[in-house]
């Protein structure tokens, strides 16, 4: 019983419940294992398009490596939501029954804020590759050109050689950076 002797009870649904699938878009949305589930396959996905890429394999082409930065990003980005859904969780009676999910974590594909937010301890550099890899989740894997001027700084699908490289230093700081995200998100989970 609560202080002021209000039984809380779980939300009961009915089969005139004209909104029935708030109760399938919460089991999903705020199962903090199918946000996980969604993050490592957006990771398996990068991975896969980068060494398709990288062996010259099949019909893949430079353009392709936006796009697998993009799912990096979006595995990062996915990574830090579970961790502030999983903590927004602990807050409240279960099972939740939300109409949106974007009050509970920031509608932001900055990395970096996201998280700083899920309280993942990393450092300056990690934050900086989180920054970089932003920009494909927001436009770069996306879009020939970002939805602003003033977010253009350059080319990327036509990477001249010296950004070439930069973006597969990108790449390799990536791979270094999702086993750190991965192990702090379950150490937030756990505890």
């Amino acid at each position: 019983m609560a202080d002021d002797d209000t039984e809380w009870k779980p939300v009961q649904w009915g089969a005139s419940d004209k909104d029935a699938d708030i109760k399938y878009f919460n089991a999903l949305g705020m199962n903090v294992n199918m946000w996980l589930w969604q993050s490592k396959g957006c990771n398996a996905a990068a991975r896969i398009l980068w060494d398709a890429y990288k062996s010259g394999a099949g019909p893949f082409h430079r353009f392709h490596r936006g796009v697998a930065l993009m799912l990096a990003g979006y595995a990062a980005e996915t990574l830090n939501k579970m961790v502030l859904i999983d903590a927004h969780l602990r807050t409240v009676m279960f099972p939740p029954a939300y109409a949106r999910l974007d009050k509970y974590f920031p509608k932001s594909h900055k990395l970096r804020d996201l998280a700083k937010e899920a309280r993942l301890r990393i450092n300056e550099h990690d934050r900086r590759t989180l920054d970089q890899l932003s920009k494909y989740v927001t436009w770069s894997g996306k879009y020939p050109a970002p939805l602003k001027a003033n977010d253009y700084d350059g080319p990327v699908a036509f990477a001249i050689k010296e950004e070439a490289t930069a973006i597969d230093e990108l790449w390799i700081r990536y791979t270094r950076l999702w086993p750190k995200l991965l192990k702090q998100a379950g150490v937030r989970l756990r505890n």
